[in-house]
């Protein structure tokens, strides 16, 4: 045991993305851990928590939606939100949305000159093998769609 994980059945496998340290538990008798990522984008109008939950959940959906899969098959969301967002985390609205089974987490974007005000930006990991990811881009986010070409 160590830091309260027992290793005695399990790997512990770290995937460095960026500057976060994701550390997923995986049980021997499985012969493989596949996972993809999926990118998505909403803007609001306002900051208030009412348009960023609406937000949140209309994202999160239309990427299930968009790509066939179900809650239950995210590993995690990984949240942005530019700094002039500060009513509500992302990653609460999602919680509170059904969503509380996955790994959450909200940060602030790096304030870029020139970029998307009131834009909610998130990475969802979902196990298993994807051929076509589908990212969602709503609202003003859109726009954002040109610079992933």
């Amino acid at each position: 045991s160590d830091g309260g994980i027992q290793y005695h059945d399990r790997r512990v496998y770290r995937i460095r993305c960026g500057q976060c340290l994701i550390a997923f538990l995986v049980f021997k008798n499985r012969k493989e851990f596949v996972m993809y990522a999926i990118r998505g984008a909403t803007t609001v109008k306002t900051d208030s928590r009412e348009e960023i939950f609406k937000a949140t959940t209309e994202l999160l959906q239309a990427i299930l939606d968009a790509n066939g899969i179900d809650v239950s098959e995210l590993i995690s969301l990984h949240f942005t939100q530019t700094k002039d967002l500060v009513s509500v985390y992302p990653a609460t609205a999602a919680r509170l949305n059904g969503y509380g089974s996955v790994a959450l987490f909200s940060g602030v974007e790096p304030d870029v000159k020139g970029g998307l005000p009131r834009c909610i930006r998130v990475i969802a990991y979902a196990e298993g093998k994807k051929e076509k990811v589908v990212s969602v881009y709503l609202g003003d986010a859109e726009k954002l769609r040109e610079e992933t070409v």
